[in-house]
């Protein structure tokens, strides 16, 4: 049995090999620090997408016997999932990308996403206006 405190993987093993080879053909301080401020850059966006996802679904990584109301279904929590992994493609994305159309774009799908995902949740997180 695992440790209660234990996260899941945050990353999979394609994305840890990547990165340890990364490592091991870094040449400067410089290239190491940068490389090393990308990995917690997405680390830290997976760990609060994680964290928000299980407090919006009313699934909990510890053993806990009460149960919310406010679960998602099944066929909802799909829904969800698939939404909040296009949003997360969003926020990967570098923010100067491309023109003022396709800021405006960009702009308009993450609140389009947003307001689906508070529709189904009534999180205010997703309250974008």
């Amino acid at each position: 049995m695992s440790d209660r405190n234990a996260l899941p993987a945050i990353f999979t093993d394609k994305e840890n090999s990547t990165f340890l080879h990364k490592l091991s053909t870094v040449k400067d301080q410089d290239e190491l620090r940068s490389l090393c401020e990308q990995r917690t850059r997405q680390e830290s966006i997976r760990l609060v997408n994680y964290e928000t996802a299980l407090n919006i679904t009313g699934r909990s990584p510890y053993v806990s016997h009460r149960r919310r109301m406010l679960c998602l279904s099944d066929e909802d929590r799909d829904t969800y999932n698939k939404l909040r992994e296009e949003r997360y493609v969003l926020m990967a994305e570098t923010v100067d990308c491309g023109t003022n159309g396709q800021r405006e774009w960009r702009w308009r799908r993450w609140k389009r996403i947003n307001a689906e995902l508070y529709t189904m949740t009534g999180h205010r997180g997703y309250l974008y206006t």
